[in-house]
């Protein structure tokens, strides 16, 4: 049993990049649908895994690794887990990054090559801890026939024959070298190549232990992006020497674009040396079901338990169990349970909430009375309150008639203009509450409430959800009492208000964290949020004759490339800060492309904008370079140019106007 409080204080600890010491995610992973089209032990050829930040690829890594595949909670191993084991290794970046060649020279790929080989050394150490939770034959038989340990002492120059003795070494040994760097001082530094070291010491464990007799070793290099180039070299030259019985891959954030030189003369090609898969890819198509899972695994992490069988840790961990997950039955019961906690209103609640606002409803009676509609049919129209707040929003348009609204509240419209108004409701209604809430400070909405919203905010990227989730749950009413929680289901509905705050703060806390992403901090934090304000100036229009604005454009000239751009634009997707639609590319015959972009949807409510994809905003090419590194007074000048373009008040006056 728990109060509120202690899980999220549990909630707000459990980031899943590394929730446990020895990297198993055996009770924290749900098995996404495509476990089994995209098993990482199966692919023969070297993989590039690429994924945005927060899809979740350490963990799937981590899953196929061999902590999670012989994790002492495991009741049985099956026979084939012995066919591929992966190891894992995200390397110490802090380190890596410090490792410079302009100051140590040709010994920063020294420091660098030790590194990786002491790390991967703890890995064959813990591989044998997991597999002896099992097996625990394997430790006899290393013992008796002895080439794992006679190569272990070669390798370290040290007589050793036990792992818990090899653990201290390598821990005492990556001090050592760690303090040799400042000032730099070489002497007794042992020289360990990784690759050489693997191939040595896998090889015995297929001579001292049968079942590794046929076993692939699989190394997985994560977080690749954030190696030096030089660094990156180095494991190309690795992954380009693949092969069945030792195969290197990598992983690194989507659009990230890592070398593919070696330190040698060749490159690596895809695919002939290499497949890339993104990750991204696979998680969207089921993103909806498996992040209400996920969240309500992370719950369960939390303390609580789950009244629904289907949704143990244990189920959800389990790939045999993916059938009964993709049925209707199955997923009737999770989205019934998220949807309890977070319930997301209709766009037809929110025009109820914002009419049940007395100065809204004057307003739109005086809108109506001012359009010479009869007071019969303003009265019909009063009852149909997505149609009033449409109207409310759209009756300065050009080809707002007013003779086809008045057939369809009375029923005599055609099929063409039934189609005709309900397409306009559907274009408009979110539309005007979100400028609603924009012009008019005493007026709160909850347009971002919901879990539906939260999906469409943060599809693929389950770090998001989670923390929106999370944020929504700091705005419950039962936040500050003494209520008790044993099962999820003791969660009560969070309110639409609370939701929605709780999506302003997560957003605004999200952007705050883009000044920090490395190389471009300051200049994606100052496109953000200079971004992020010109769609708030429309969205603050009182003429919303369009839909929203939440995309941009700007012509790219390829064949002049300019080369800090395209590495800015590279940052802005591999961080996912912009989300770009390929599919609406346009390109001439000079290769200059129409680059049309999003700022991920996530920053939405912190800027009071529409998260949906709508119309677009075309700058130049100049304006976007003003807008990204420009002076805050030339900045002014663009907005200046667009507040007059859209007929926008962007002051923040708690009185405002409606519309």
């Amino acid at each position: 049993m728990m109060k509120l409080i202690d899980i999220l204080n549990k909630l707000s600890t459990a980031r899943q990049e590394f929730q446990t010491t020895n990297g198993s995610v055996i009770n924290s992973f749900v098995v996404p649908f495509f476990v089994d089209k995209f098993d990482l032990r199966k692919i023969s050829k070297s993989i590039a895994l690429a994924g945005s930040r927060g899809s979740g690829k350490s963990t799937y890594i981590q899953y196929f690794s061999h902590a999670t595949r012989f994790d002492k909670e495991l009741s049985r191993i099956a026979d084939d887990e012995f066919d591929c084991i992966l190891l894992y290794w995200k390397p110490d970046i802090t380190y890596c990054q410090g490792l410079k060649y302009n100051w140590l020279g040709d010994d920063a790929l020294r420091f660098f090559s030790i590194h990786a080989a002491l790390s991967l050394l703890q890995e064959i150490s813990n591989l044998i801890c997991n597999v002896s939770n099992h097996y625990p034959e394997l430790i006899r038989q290393l013992k008796d026939r002895g080439t794992f340990w006679s190569r272990i002492s070669k390798v370290t120059g040290t007589d050793i024959s036990e792992i818990e003795v090899l653990n201290t070494w390598v821990m005492d040994y990556k001090y050592e070298i760690s303090t040799r760097l400042n000032p730099v001082n070489l002497d007794g530094i042992l020289s360990i190549e990784p690759k050489q070291m693997l191939v040595y010491l896998t090889d015995a464990l297929r001579l001292d232990f049968d079942k590794f007799e046929n076993t692939t070793f699989k190394v997985f290099v994560d977080e690749f992006e954030l190696l030096t180039k030089e660094q990156q070299q180095v494991i190309n030259s690795y992954r380009k020497e693949s092969n069945k019985l030792l195969n290197w891959n990598v992983a690194y954030k989507l659009n990230s674009k890592p070398t593919n030189e070696t330190t040698t003369d060749q490159w690596l090609q895809s695919p002939d040396d290499y497949d890339e898969e993104n990750l991204d890819n696979y998680i969207e198509s089921n993103y909806k079901i498996f992040a209400a899972e996920i969240f309500i695994l992370t719950l369960q992490n939390s303390g609580l338990t789950c009244e629904v069988e289907e949704l143990s840790p244990s189920f959800l961990g389990n790939r045999e169990n993916i059938e009964i997950r993709k049925g209707k039955p199955y997923q009737e019961k999770v989205l019934s349970l998220i949807s309890n906690i977070l319930p997301t209103p209709s766009i037809k609640e929110l025009s109820n909430i914002c009419i049940s606002n007395k100065s809204v409803r004057n307003k739109i009676s005086t809108t109506l009375s001012s359009l010479n509609f009869t007071e019969e049919t303003i009265k019909k129209i009063n009852e149909d309150t997505s149609l009033a707040i449409t109207i409310l929003g759209t009756y300065r348009q050009r080809n707002f008639d007013v003779a086809q609204i008045t057939r369809y509240v009375h029923g005599k419209s055609s099929k063409a203009e039934i189609t005709s108004v309900k397409d306009k409701i559907s274009t408009f209604e979110f539309n005007t509450l979100l400028s609603l809430n924009l012009q008019n400070a005493f007026i709160q909405i909850p347009v971002y409430s919901g879990f539906d919203r939260f999906i469409t905010m943060t599809t693929p990227n389950i770090r998001h959800f989670k923390e929106l989730c999370l944020s929504a749950l700091k705005q419950s009413e039962d936040f500050d009492t003494n209520t008790i929680y044993t099962t999820v289901s003791d969660i009560k509905p969070i309110s639409y208000t609370g939701m929605h705050l709780g999506a302003i703060n997560s957003s605004s806390s999200l952007v705050k964290e883009v000044i920090s992403y490395p190389p471009h901090g300051n200049k994606l934090s100052h496109m953000v949020n200079r971004i992020g304000e010109l769609f708030r100036i429309s969205q603050k229009s009182s003429y919303q004759s369009e839909p929203e604005r939440d995309i941009f454009t700007f012509t790219y000239d390829y064949a002049g490339a300019d080369k800090e751009l395209e590495d800015f634009l590279y940052s802005a997707l591999s961080w996912r800060v912009l989300v770009e639609d390929e599919s609406r590319r346009i390109k001439d015959d000079k290769q200059i492309t129409s680059k049309e972009f999003q700022l991920n949807p996530v920053y939405a409510p912190k800027f009071g904008i529409s998260y949906r994809k709508k119309r677009g905003v075309t700058f130049s090419m100049e304006q976007f370079k003003t807008i990204v590194t420009g002076s805050p007074a030339s900045f002014d000048n663009i907005k200046k140019q667009y507040q007059q373009k859209w007929k926008s008040d962007d002051s923040d006056s708690p009185q405002g106007v409606l519309l």
